[in-house]
């Protein structure tokens, strides 16, 4: 029992890694063309030389939903973010948010390729090496005498982290609750926070 319950992957057969190009449609087709379900977690917090925002939550998710649709896929799972918005609102940046600007189009072209679609709007996730904790964590960020810049000193910003375990599970019952294809579900913790209150937690905690 013990073996059984520290085992972290299933058995022969039922766990296969298959490297794709976001890209690469026969290689998407590859991944995909045994499944009756699809998840795409995939994301980018910053544009790179070879992805833009863009390619990554808007073209991607369209081309691996119309692919699955394609393939006769049942269920297609498009985690995107709590705050999602066609018109996030200007606060550091003059045109608001690109990355929230393109995860809400990555919901829209999701949709439009695979109807059914379950949508995830999770807010700031937490787990073992999670970006959440450890963006603030970071010893570069907490460097500056115990110091850290935030906007508004972090009294007018909200949060509400969510348990990635918890998300994780929420997943799990929409692939298996029929009602919840077409829907959206926004997936956050059970207590807000000032981030200023967490960060001056995170500190207590480390010393």
């Amino acid at each position: 029992y013990v073996i059984r319950n520290l085992r972290l992957c299933g058995e022969l057969g039922q766990i296969n890694f298959v490297p794709f190009d976001l890209r690469n449609e026969e290689e998407l087709i590859k991944a995909m063309k045994y499944s009756n379900v699809v998840i795409n977690m995939i994301g980018r917090d910053w544009e790179t030389r070879n992805y833009s925002l863009k390619d990554v939550h808007v073209e991607g998710p369209r081309k691996l939903a119309r692919l699955a649709n394609k393939l006769g896929v049942e269920r297609f799972i498009q985690v995107s973010h709590l705050n999602a918005s066609p018109n996030p609102t200007p606060i550091l940046l003059s045109r608001g948010s690109e990355y929230l600007k393109t995860k809400y189009a990555g919901e829209i072209a999701v949709q439009e390729e695979f109807p059914d679609a379950t949508i995830i709007r999770p807010s700031d996730m937490y787990g073992i090496d999670d970006n959440f904790l450890f963006y603030y964590m970071n010893r570069w960020r907490r460097s500056g005498a115990r110091k850290m810049s935030l906007w508004k000193k972090g009294e007018q910003t909200i949060k509400m982290p969510v348990d990635v375990r918890d998300v994780t599970q929420g997943i799990v019952n929409a692939i298996q609750d029929p009602s919840s294809a077409g829907k959206t579900f926004e997936c956050v913790g059970p207590h807000p926070y000032l981030l200023s209150e967490l960060i001056d937690y995170f500190f207590r905690i480390i010393r």
